[in-house]
Formats: structure tokens, sequence, C-alpha cells
């Protein structure tokens, strides 16, 4: 089953800017690793940088609901609630999951000349 894409609120014909927008989705899993290895390790200080880095990423880069599920494990995260977080970083595992389709779907259109 494919997810379902999410395509970046950022649409612009900057293709620099695109590309910005382009690394970032590229390093979604990176901080989903890193931040369930400190999750891992109980290392809250760890888990507060990286949650509050998606926070502001998520935005700026045209995709408000990672700011959203971020916004809600920074809270998580200030109690040390572990069982919350669990909860939450299902439910970002699966939108980087559609943002990735989103990225694919956005650069299949390109190459077919769409926008």
């Amino acid at each position: 089953m494919r997810e379902t894409p999410i395509i970046s609120l950022v649409q612009d014909e900057d293709s620099a800017i695109m590309s910005v927008v382009q690394r970032f989705v590229d390093k979604l899993p990176l901080y989903f690793t890193n931040l369930t290895h400190a999750m891992e390790q109980r290392d809250w200080h760890t888990v507060s940088e990286i949650v509050h880095d998606l926070k502001g990423s998520g935005g700026t880069m045209g995709y408000p609901l990672i700011t959203e599920i971020a916004t809600c494990m920074y809270s998580q995260t200030q109690r040390e609630n572990l069982p919350g977080m669990l909860g939450l970083t299902a439910q970002l595992a699966h939108l980087i999951k559609q943002i990735q389709r989103g990225a694919e779907v956005r650069l299949e259109s390109e190459t077919h000349g769409e926008r």
C-alpha cells in the first residue's frame, strides 16, 4: 500500500528553494533515527533539541503537520513522558512516509513537465 502523499506548501519556481525543501525531506529519516535513539537512551535534552528543530523547520519547509506533532512532542518531552512520546513518534513515522511519497510525486510531475 502506498502512502497518501503530502506535498510541501512551499511551491516555488526557484529550484534553489525547492532543493532546500528536498534536502529537508531527505534528512527526515535521520532526524527520526536520532530522535528514537535519544528516546531509547532517555536523553531528554537531545530529544528536546531534535523536537525543537523539527517544530521550527516543519513550518518553514511547508509541512505544518510536522510542526503540529513536534509541538505536542515538545510538551511530552518537557514532562519526560515516554509513553506519550511513543504514540507521537508513531504518528511522526507515518507522516515522514507521507512526506517522502509527496516528494516523489512532486519530482515525478516535474519530470513529466507538470506543476
